[in-house]
């Protein structure tokens, strides 16, 4: 087994064969790019501890120190995760909504656009109902993530509405009178 390789910040490493050779968080399998892409959603760095236990506060800034003075090698590995997934507005953050895929430097999902449109809201509706987050760039690169990923985005829609029709169930035998206990055999 190869031994982590140390950066000039203490905390930050790189593991060959883990996260495509990525800077990570020592200790962690969090790369530096996952805490940058989370900043930019507008989470604080305290809210990212939070977010992750066994991440310090330490830990966090370092990244973010790594960033700042690698920033051309982040933004490349930015760019290389959104151009897996085909569109620029579209991104997957660790630890951002499940991880399911999102309009940069927001929480709305894609899922969100697309059961928007099935309730018959057009884009420049679902703009005006994000005002200041979303543009209709965003809004057509959601779609065109839906439809070159239709399994993917179907089956969140999918774990979502059972987890809905569960709550649903749970509120109804309380309203009832009955029981709510959920027994595991």
């Amino acid at each position: 087994m190869q031994r982590p390789t140390p950066t000039e910040q203490p905390l930050i490493i790189r593991k060959p064969g883990a996260r495509g050779g990525e800077p990570i968080i020592r200790d962690t399998a969090l790369t530096v790019r996952t805490i940058v892409q989370r900043v930019q959603t507008g989470e604080s760095p305290e809210q990212i501890a939070e977010i992750f236990p066994t991440l310090t506060l330490a830990q966090v800034h370092a990244a973010l120190r790594y960033y700042h003075e690698h920033s051309a090698e982040i933004e490349r590995y930015i760019r290389e995760n959104e151009a897996a997934l085909g569109q620029t507005n579209v991104v997957r953050v660790e630890g951002v909504c499940g991880g399911w895929p999102v309009i940069r430097g927001t929480r709305v999902t894609v899922q969100a656009i697309v059961e928007k449109t099935r309730l018959g809201q057009t884009p420049e509706e679902i703009v005006a109902g994000y005002p200041e987050r979303l543009t209709l760039a965003h809004v057509y690169d959601a779609l065109s993530y839906y439809y070159e990923n239709t399994e993917e985005i179907e089956a969140q829609i999918a774990a979502n509405q059972s987890a809905l029709d569960q709550v649903a169930q749970l509120q109804a035998l309380r309203s009832s009178g009955k029981s709510t206990s959920i027994h595991r055999y």
